[in-house]
């Protein structure tokens, strides 16, 4: 059987530290304002880093307001329980994709190598 640490444990992002506490989990459930349907019922809910910002939301999560940006969790909406508290990934550059973002950098480095082109030689009439 799997105890809420293994569930953290495995959350795909190898994050190995103590499973949050039960009054953040109860918080991010309270102020999430990020719901990812999963499917077949779930939704992952998390907190975005502008609700982080949020004043009441950092008074209410006091200690755990760092943390809380690193944690999700998978509730089952049918069944009305949560089914996995997990890490989550970091999110995109407000405003840009990661591709975008990707495809910018490398433009910018075949730019500072790029060869200047040089004229053809001219051709010397005979």
């Amino acid at each position: 059987m799997s105890t809420p640490q293994t569930l953290f444990r495995t959350g795909g992002f190898g994050l190995k530290s103590a499973a949050p506490s039960g009054r953040l989990i109860n918080e991010l459930l309270r102020w999430a304002d990020v719901q990812e349907d999963l499917g077949d019922g779930r939704t992952r809910l998390r907190l975005s880093k502008k609700r982080l910002k949020d004043r009441e939301v950092r008074a209410a999560l006091g200690a755990d307001a760092a943390r809380a940006a690193d944690v999700a969790v998978v509730f089952d909406d049918r069944e009305g329980e949560i089914v996995q508290v997990a890490a989550v990934a970091p999110e995109p550059l407000d405003g840009d994709s990661w591709s975008q973002e990707a495809e910018r950098a490398y433009e910018a480095y075949v730019a500072a190598f790029r060869r200047p082109r040089r004229s053809p030689p001219a051709r010397i009439a005979a």
